[in-house]
């Protein structure tokens, strides 16, 4: 797990400077969906696991529909998941919840 945080993380170190929605051919909504497949995946809770896979399709449609939004908050959208890499390869799990709080609620407001 921590190699692909790492991987993740050398990535969103490098927010496009454009903010295009495609960096060397990957779709920035599949890194995305990526990343919050792999933080998902790896949580014990198959509750959690489920309600995300049964909401994910509402959240990519929303992605989708509001993409001119997303590219003006493609450089933050990278920071946020940046931010909460960092803490879960500290190992501060606390940090790391509180990061993604504060993603989802930017998420929310840009949606």
């Amino acid at each position: 797990m921590e190699s692909c945080f790492r991987l993740i993380s050398s990535i969103f170190m490098n927010p496009p400077k454009d903010n295009r929605q495609h960096i060397d051919g990957l779709s920035s909504f599949q890194l995305d969906a990526e990343f919050h497949a792999m933080i998902v995946n790896v949580c014990p809770n198959r509750y959690l696991q489920q309600s995300y896979r049964s909401t994910q399709t509402q959240n990519e449609r929303f992605r989708h529909m509001t993409g001119i939004k997303y590219d003006q908050r493609l450089a933050e959208t990278f920071q946020e998941h940046l931010n909460i890499v960092r803490c879960c390869l500290e190992q501060n799990w606390s940090a790391a919840a509180e990061q993604m709080r504060l993603h989802i609620e930017a998420s929310r407001k840009s949606t």
